[in-house]
């Protein structure tokens, strides 16, 4: 047994584990809010070697409104703008978390659907984890905007961490 700390309390680490997260993808959306599940995935994967894929997935942007899709409709440069955009940032993320010696990949991935479109990276790639931020909305919000992490939780064959900041 490897003793480790996480959040500053001792654990005891069992390198033979049946499941470990020993890649863990964390889908990210551009925002500061979304980057807050960062802290405790890095946390938790300094337990077990982890590395880690940031992805972002763009083009619901697009999709989210017919008529934005309609006025963009054949305007490629504008939506290859939006994955240079996120390739961009994810770079700059992945970066910091470099910096802190861990092993980060990036993808970014258009699609209309984001809670789908995360969902084949993570079996592809042989994730055991996916660690995403969420802004914990409920009753009329959840209807009516839908929940990407409600989604994955329910769509998901591997474990989802859900945060949500206070």
């Amino acid at each position: 047994m490897d003793n480790r700390s996480l959040f500053g309390r001792d654990l005891a680490v069992d390198p033979s584990l049946e499941w470990a997260p020993h890649h863990v993808l964390v889908p990210l959306n551009g925002s500061a809010h979304a980057e807050r599940v960062l802290g405790l995935a890095v946390e938790l994967g300094k337990l077990f070697q982890t590395d880690y894929t940031l992805l972002r997935v763009y083009g619901q942007e697009v999709d989210f409104d017919p008529l934005a899709s309609i006025a963009l409709d054949g305007f490629e440069p504008a939506i290859d703008e939006l994955g240079t955009i996120a390739q961009n940032y994810v770079n700059r993320v992945a970066q910091r978390l470099k910096g802190q010696r861990l092993s980060v990949d990036t993808r970014v991935v258009r699609g209309p659907h984001p809670a789908s479109t995360i969902l084949d990276p993570a079996q592809n790639l042989g994730v055991g984890l996916i660690a995403m931020e969420t802004h914990g909305r409920g009753g009329v919000k959840r209807m009516l905007l839908g929940s990407v992490a409600d989604k994955l939780i329910r769509s998901a064959s591997i474990p989802v961490l859900i945060h949500r900041s206070p």
